[in-house]
């Protein structure tokens, strides 16, 4: 299962082995929105915080592409096109700021039974590179 979230960083991304530093903080965010933390998943978070140049290719990817997700999470309301979609929800009190999870660009992971495993970087210069990235990484 693919999930595409956007969410606001608090710290940078530092990998350490298989399993991910802030493991703790982002496991507190992800179990705030509508899914399973304990159910085996892989998963996409795409910091709305971050610069343009690290976010653009991934919001372009979801704009002009039908990605093949489950769930679109946003900390605020950006883009005509993209609340078009059936599958976004809005965070409108920005409760989901509270955990660090160390998400600063683009990343995929793994969720195993509530661990964070194997996060890749998705930081691409396009959209057609963040969709390279985002299907090895996503093992499409």
């Amino acid at each position: 299962m693919g999930v595409i979230g956007i969410c606001v960083a608090l710290a940078a991304c530092n990998q350490k082995g298989s399993i991910y530093e802030y493991n703790e903080g982002l496991v507190l965010y992800l179990k705030q929105l509508p899914l399973d933390v304990n159910q085996n998943q892989s998963i996409v978070l795409i910091p709305i915080g971050g610069c343009y140049n690290c976010i653009g290719p991934a919001l372009d990817y979801l704009q002009d592409s039908d990605p093949s997700v489950d769930l679109v999470i946003f900390t605020s309301t950006i883009q005509v096109e993209l609340k078009r979609q059936s599958n976004i929800v809005f965070d409108q009190d920005g409760n989901f700021k509270q955990y660090e999870t160390g998400v600063f660009s683009p990343v995929a992971f793994e969720l195993r039974s509530g661990v964070v495993e194997n996060l890749v970087d998705l930081n691409s210069s396009s959209k057609e590179e963040f969709k390279i990235l985002i299907d090895k990484a996503l093992d499409k």
